[in-house]
């Protein structure tokens, strides 16, 4: 065999590989996971914007930020359970239950802040994020 086709079919099965892992379900929900946490800073950064104006109370940005908190630890949670996912297994139970848990979370945090069109665009982002891993989890994954 030649060193030229050699170099050929070790890019191929690079490639395969690569293919194979990115195109797993597992990839899709980190990619959701982590547009969930960005959206997540957005409201985090609109909150602070409307603290800083004085448009919500010190009571409700404390209770916001515990709130956050246990966004960022379901989050946490979250990617600990993609992470431990092997490729071409079904999706890990735990995933659903972490999606609704933090879709409950959100639900409150929500109802803490007034909603203009920019939050309100913020919170769909969120949604759609946790969406889509949950058709994940309908999927079945693997």
């Amino acid at each position: 065999m030649t060193r030229r086709r050699s170099i050929v079919i070790v890019i191929a099965f690079a490639l395969l590989s690569f293919d194979a892992t990115c195109g797993h379900p597992r990839h899709t929900a980190t990619d959701s996971l982590n547009a969930f946490i960005h959206a997540v800073q957005g409201i985090q950064q609109g909150e602070q914007s409307l603290y800083d104006a004085g448009k919500i109370s010190q009571t409700t940005h404390d209770t916001f930020r515990a709130k956050v908190i246990e966004v960022a630890q379901t989050a946490d949670a979250a990617q600990t359970v993609l992470d431990a996912w092997v490729p071409g297994t079904p999706v890990p139970k735990q995933l659903a239950a972490l999606v609704v848990s933090a879709e409950e979370l959100v639900n409150e945090v929500v109802k803490l802040l007034p909603l203009d069109a920019t939050m309100g665009a913020k919170v769909l982002d969120v949604y759609k994020a946790l969406a889509s891993i949950l058709k994940l989890v309908a999927q079945g994954g693997a």
